[in-house]
């Protein structure tokens, strides 16, 4: 009887692995960066939206795995919910430090140079803004400036037309941008190797002007902004795969100090 009911059990085992269904490691890698960040009172009460644009992100990511969709797909949607989690943290640390730049200095820290505690009040707002872009967005400091490469300005295939996807990013630059108004942006567009049709030299530079377009429409003053295409001559991924080949059709922005 004993070993009858070992091996019902090791059936029954067996039998619910096999319901169990296919899985997908980087939407399960999204979800629990989701409920981990939804779990975060900090990242609730600083950054809601944020934290609401990345369920609907993760949403949109679970349904086309249910809806059996090419997994390279899910791979890609279920990335762009993980990018927004890293957003709503990001944005919950930036508002975090807003108000504690906005906040009072303590009466022992006053002085009576009301100019030069409206210099320092600035300095802090911008590094605060400039971290917070860092964190929110892929961005490396380097000795051209801060190069943002927005990770949602994914082309379709020689098409130069934004995608919605890239919308919040280059919205959160603009934001930056309108509030520093001293600081220039050189617009650069990149083609994927594989798209001929057009020239790709010739549609790297009409993505860029498609950013440039978007951000003067958000009130950026055109004087600022370069643009420029480089064609397929510098890849983000060398591979040769769907995911490089959408990294690879991008804009990338670099904030001139």
């Amino acid at each position: 009887m004993e070993r009858a009911l070992v091996i019902w059990i090791g059936l029954l085992t067996a039998g619910a692995l096999a319901c169990a269904g296919p899985v997908n490691s980087d939407l399960e890698r999204a979800e629990a960066e989701y409920r981990a960040a939804a779990a975060d009172a900090y990242v609730a009460d600083y950054a809601p939206t944020q934290l609401r644009e990345a369920e609907a992100a993760l949403a949109r990511a679970q349904r086309a795995f249910r809806a059996d969709a090419d997994p390279e797909v899910v791979d890609h949607l279920a990335y762009l919910a993980t990018r927004r989690v890293e957003i709503a943290r990001a944005t919950a640390r930036r508002n975090e430090a807003f108000a504690r730049v906005d906040a009072p200095p303590p009466r022992s820290h006053l002085h009576s140079d009301g100019h030069a505690h409206e210099r320092a009040h600035g300095d802090g707002l911008r590094a605060a803004e400039l971290a917070a872009l860092l964190s929110a967005l892929r961005a490396e400091d380097t000795e051209r400036g801060v190069v943002v490469t927005v990770d949602d300005v994914l082309f379709d295939r020689d098409r130069a037309a934004l995608r919605s996807e890239a919308l919040p990013d280059l919205s959160r630059i603009a934001d930056f941008l309108r509030v520093h108004p001293d600081l220039d942006v050189l617009v650069e567009g990149h083609a994927d190797a594989a798209e001929r049709d057009r020239g790709a030299l010739d549609l790297s530079l009409d993505r860029a002007e498609s950013v440039e377009r978007y951000l003067v429409a958000q009130g950026i003053d055109p004087d600022r902004l370069v643009t420029r295409g480089f064609g397929a001559s510098d890849p983000a991924v060398p591979t040769d795969s769907f995911r490089s080949r959408q990294l690879n059709r991008r804009v990338e922005i670099v904030v001139v100090d």
